[in-house]
């Protein structure tokens, strides 16, 4: 598994000093659909040993480690590559680009 950073990415990410990430999955259900979407959280330094026997996988990039959880492998399967880049104009925050919402009926018929 790989990690790929736009140059945008990459300027948010070293400016900020940032060098965990976890990427996970927002839920959000309203009637009989759920939609799930990826969501990465930055994480502090103190936290990071207690992320490495909590979470599924860990993907390295120089300066830069990538938790995955448990939950994401479940939802989205395991992928190979993971695209970062910024979203936003004001208030800018990173996402994964290359994984796209899914969307479920979660009522029994």
């Amino acid at each position: 598994m790989s990690i790929k950073l736009t140059e945008s990415a990459k300027t948010y990410i070293q400016e900020h000093r940032i060098d965990s990430l976890l990427l996970d999955v927002n839920t959000i259900q309203e009637g009989c659909t759920a939609i799930y979407s990826p969501n990465l959280t930055i994480i502090s330094h103190s936290s990071d040993s207690d992320l490495d026997i909590q979470y599924a996988e860990l993907v390295e990039r120089k300066n830069l480690k990538l938790y995955i959880s448990n939950r994401f492998l479940e939802t989205f399967g395991p992928r190979n590559e993971f695209y970062l880049d910024m979203k936003g104009f004001f208030d800018k925050i990173l996402i994964v680009s290359n994984i796209e919402a899914k969307t479920k009926d979660i009522c029994k018929v």
